[in-house]
């Protein structure tokens, strides 16, 4: 896995991560809301 695959990945895990944030962030201010 450490490799190409790790370099294709990468960038794949932090678009995810990042959408689960703001899919977190927005789930957060509707609950409050």
């Amino acid at each position: 896995m450490i490799g190409h695959e790790h370099q294709v990945l990468s960038p794949l895990a932090v678009e995810m991560l990042l959408f689960l944030k703001v899919n977190a962030s927005y789930w957060d201010v509707e609950d409050v809301d």
